[in-house]
C-alpha cells in the first residue's frame, strides 16, 4: 500500500507540475487582456509589461514558468534544454527590455542606483542559485549531461553547442553586473536563447532517434511545432511587422508561447499516467529477473 501511495503522489505531482505551467501562461495572457481593458493599452511586447502596471503579473508568471521548466524531468536532451530554458526565462523576467534607455531617462541618481542595485541582486542570485543547482544535480547523479555520452552524435553536438552560448551569456551577465550602467543585450539574448532552448526541447520529441530516444506517435506534430517556433517565428515576426507594426514583437512572442503550449498540453495528455507506467515497467522488469 505504501508503494501505491507513493506512486499516486508521484503521478499527481507530475500532473500538477505540467498543468501549472499552462495555468501560468494563461495567467500572463489574461493579465495582458485585462491590462487592455483597464488601462486601454496592449503592450508592444510581453516584456514591456515589466515597466508598466502589470509588472507583478509578468515577473510572477515568468518566474513560475522558469521553475516548472527546470523542475520537470524530461528525456535526457529534452531535460537539459528545458533546464536552459528555465534559466534564461529568469533573466527575461528580471532584466526588462530596453533597460538601458530606461536608466538613461531616470534623472534622480538615487532612484537610478536603487533600480540598478535591485537588478544586480536579482541577476546575481539567479547565477548563484543556478550554480548550486548544477552542483547538486552532479552530486546526486541527476545531471542530464552525464547521460549524453551514450547518445547519438547529433545529440552530443547539440549539448556541446549549447555550452558556448551559455558561457557567453553568463559572461555578459557578469560583466553587466560589474559595469552596472546599461545591462544592454541581456534581455534580448535571454529571450533568443529561451526560444531556441524551447525549440530544441520540442525537436527532441519530433526527431527522438536523433536525441537517442524511442519513437513517439506524435512526431509529425512536434516536428511542425519545432519548425514553426524557429523558421515560422521569423516569418510571423516579418509579417506582423508589415501588418501590425508596433505590436509585431508581442505577436511573435505569443506565437512562440502558443506553439510551445500546444506541445506541452499534448505531452501532458500523452504522459498523463507517466509515473504509474514507469512503476509498472519497473515491476515487470523485476518480475522477469
Amino acid at each position: 500500500m505504501a508503494a501505491l501511495r507513493e506512486s499516486d503522489v508521484a503521478r499527481e505531482t507530475y500532473r500538477h507540475l505540467r498543468m501549472i505551467l499552462v495555468a501560468l501562461a494563461a495567467f500572463l495572457l489574461i493579465g495582458s487582456i485585462f491590462g487592455l481593458v483597464f488601462f486601454g493599452k496592449f503592450e508592444g511586447s510581453i516584456s514591456a509589461n515589466y515597466l508598466g502596471p502589470l509588472r507583478d503579473v509578468f515577473v510572477a508568471a515568468l518566474v513560475g514558468i522558469a521553475v516548472c521548466l527546470v523542475a520537470y524531468r524530461g528525456r535526457t536532451l529534452e531535460d537539459f534544454a528545458l533546464n536552459l530554458a528555465g534559466f534564461y526565462a529568469l533573466f527575461v523576467a528580471f532584466v526588462p527590455t530596453d533597460l538601458d534607455d530606461t536608466l538613461r531617462g531616470i534623472e534622480d541618481p538615487a532612484i537610478r542606483e536603487e533600480m540598478v542595485n535591485g537588478i544586480r541582486v536579482s541577476t546575481s542570485s539567479v547565477l548563484v542559485a543556478a550554480l548550486v543547482l548544477v552542483i547538486a544535480e552532479k552530486m546526486t547523479g541527476n545531471w542530464p549531461g552525464d547521460a549524453i555520452g551514450s547518445k547519438p552524435v547529433r545529440a552530443k553536438a547539440l549539448y556541446r553547442l549549447s555550452w558556448p552560448f551559455a558561457v557567453l551569456f553568463v559572461g555578459l551577465v557578469v560583466y553587466r553586473i560589474w559595469e552596472g550602467e546599461e545591462f544592454a543585450w541581456i534581455h534580448y539574448a535571454a529571450t533568443f536563447l529561451l526560444i531556441i532552448s524551447m525549440s530544441v526541447a520540442v525537436a527532441c520529441n519530433g526527431w527522438p532517434k536523433a536525441a537517442g530516444e524511442d519513437d513517439l506517435t506524435d512526431q509529425p506534430l512536434y516536428k511542425a511545432i519545432a519548425v514553426g517556433m524557429t523558421l515560422g517565428g521569423i516569418v510571423v515576426l516579418a509579417v506582423a511587422y508589415w501588418l501590425f507594426r508596433g505590436y509585431h514583437v508581442a505577436i511573435a512572442e505569443w506565437w512562440e508561447v502558443g506553439l510551445f503550449l500546444v506541445f506541452w498540453v499534448r505531452e501532458t495528455f500523452r504522459n498523463w499516467d507517466s509515473p504509474a507506467r514507469a512503476k509498472k515497467a519497473a515491476e515487470a522488469a523485476a518480475g522477469a529477473v
